[in-house]
């Protein structure tokens, strides 16, 4: 057979190899000759003589990268307030639907940064917590939660100075290493009208004990 357990010093891929209808994992040097055929989830190797299959967990690997791509995001975009980060993990042509309006699309870092930039004006003490995160493949889902303090005019009226708590999820697909699109989805436009109403009754309050 062609493919031999991986020695010290030889290169290795991870694998799950099935022979005979049984399944084991186990990590593989390669030698040749021997036939490669590239799937979408991973290698087919089938050597001559008897027929094994070894699939590479090339998916997982990937969910788990694009799994720790996206908690940067999270912690460097919001928490630590990078636009470094956007630049680096937000593609080009990348989409971000749902945000800051139902109905929003901002289209590659630059929109992405004139948002955010608004956003951490109003709440400059905003913090994400991410609550549950599931991939698969290049696709992941995110459950978080944003708590802040409404401090900034930025949102176009006086702050309240109200602490604010902001429950989501966010529905991304990560290429390439970066972000290619996302869909999020939260009570933003109820967040912000409540804070509408709440500033104009303190102008209100202030204006009633000046008269």
């Amino acid at each position: 057979m062609n493919g031999q357990p991986a020695s010290c010093g030889s290169p290795e891929i991870d694998v799950l190899l099935v022979r005979s209808g049984r399944a084991e994992s186990t990590k593989w040097r390669l030698s040749h000759p021997a036939e490669i055929i590239w799937k979408r989830i991973g290698i087919r190797l089938f050597a001559r003589s008897p027929v094994v299959m070894l699939t590479v967990r090339k998916e997982v690997r990937m969910s788990e990268e694009n799994k720790k791509l996206v908690r940067r995001w999270f912690e460097e975009v919001w928490n630590q307030q990078s636009e470094d980060a956007i630049d680096e993990m937000f593609a080009q042509e990348g989409k971000a639907y749902g945000f800051p309006e139902p109905h929003s699309v901002l289209v590659g870092p630059e929109s992405f940064k004139s948002v955010h930039r608004i956003f951490l004006g109003a709440f400059p003490d905003l913090r994400i917590t991410v609550r549950e995160i599931v991939t698969e493949g290049d696709r992941v889902a995110v459950a978080w939660t944003a708590t802040m303090t409404h401090l900034g005019d930025h949102l176009g009226f006086a702050p309240t100075m109200k602490k604010e708590t902001l429950d989501g999820s966010s529905f991304l697909t990560v290429r390439d290493g970066q972000i290619q699109e996302g869909t999020n989805y939260m009570e933003m436009q109820a967040l912000i009208l409540r804070l509408r109403e709440s500033s104009s009754a303190v102008i209100a309050e202030k204006a009633s004990s000046l008269a």
